[in-house]
């Protein structure tokens, strides 16, 4: 039986697409079997893991064409990012001036409430 998986029996090592032993003493049970086909499927040729997939000329272009979106769209994302910091410390910079002018005109209205007095 070839399965889709790598097997440890005993001290041999079956990868996929190896026939593994079924039943007897060193074997597989049923039971093992029907788990492993259930969850990694039985070998079905070229689907190993590790194996090269064949890509053409037209994959490695629409590949390269899609890498280029991609980048094009984190360039202008991360220049949205620094336009947001950028207005953002300049909001810092005008709440700070706005709580100093506030400071400046809380001590005048005293002043001023106090010599009403």
């Amino acid at each position: 039986m070839k399965l889709n998986v790598q097997v440890k029996l005993a001290k041999k090592t079956y990868h996929p697409g190896e026939p593994v032993p079924v039943g007897g003493k060193d074997g597989l049970s049923d039971d093992d079997v029907s788990r492993l086909t259930e969850s990694f499927g039985l070998y079905v040729g070229d689907a190993v893991i590790g194996t090269p997939a064949e890509t053409s000329d037209a994959d490695i272009a629409d590949r390269d064409r899609r890498i280029a979106v991609l980048e094009a769209e984190k360039a202008e994302a991360l220049e949205g990012l620094r336009t947001a910091r950028d207005e953002t410390e300049a909001l810092k910079g005008q709440l700070a001036e706005a709580e100093a002018d506030t400071g400046v005109l809380a001590a005048r209205v005293k002043e001023l409430e106090a010599a009403a007095q």
